[in-house]
């Protein structure tokens, strides 16, 4: 939370939530690619516990992202749209969670859309990145067109089969995982901050 200095109109913004934002994103952006490597190399477990791991991890990332949201980074850049998507992620992880008996084409449609739409998001993000100057803004746009081709596929395919998807959403994953890491590392910056704001009066 900010603290607020009454007597020069001034909000202090505390580095902790963008430290703890930015650390989840790259915690989870790593566990997507270990996610991502144990599926290509052919790791074979129930549906239902795929599922529930996507669930948990779709639940953990939009905690993450909501933090980030109202961390109020010093760029508004990475973090800009993810109350919204974080309130997403919520939803759709809780379905996996509560859903466990989704048939393969549902989940790979929803978990289809859900990338497309972080890729979309990205690719905004990636713009705006190159219009502060930030060096690897195409590499964000790279990973980020990437996923989004790559989710859209995966949402209109007809998948069948358990051993295609997983191995399919390997790709995917180790792509969003790369993508999501490449954003936070390029583009938050943890510092603390003043801004100035009026005094609200009773």
């Amino acid at each position: 939370m900010p603290t607020y200095e009454k007597e020069r109109g001034i909000f202090m913004h505390s580095a902790i939530p963008m430290q703890i934002a930015k650390l989840g994103h790259v915690v989870l952006s790593v566990a997507m690619i270990v996610l991502a490597s144990l599926l290509l190399a052919g790791l074979q477990f129930p549906f239902t516990i795929w599922e529930t791991v996507c669930g948990v991890l779709l639940i953990l990332l939009a905690a993450v992202k909501i933090t980030g949201y109202a961390s109020k980074d010093l760029y508004r850049l990475a973090f800009q749209y993810d109350f919204v998507f974080g309130c997403v992620l919520a939803g759709v992880g809780l379905v996996f969670l509560f859903r466990p008996n989704m048939s393969v084409e549902i989940a790979g449609t929803i978990l289809g859309l859900v990338i497309f739409s972080d890729g979309v998001i990205k690719i905004q993000i990636a713009r705006h990145a190159k219009k502060f100057g930030i060096v690897l803004w195409w590499m964000i746009m790279a990973f980020a067109a990437l996923a989004s081709v790559g989710g859209l596929f995966v949402a209109i395919y007809p998948w069948a089969r358990v051993e295609v998807l997983t191995t399919v959403m390997g790709v995917i994953f180790l792509i969003e995982g790369i993508m999501s890491a490449c954003t936070v590392l390029t583009s938050v910056r943890v510092v603390e901050y003043r801004e100035r704001g009026e005094e609200t009066k009773s």
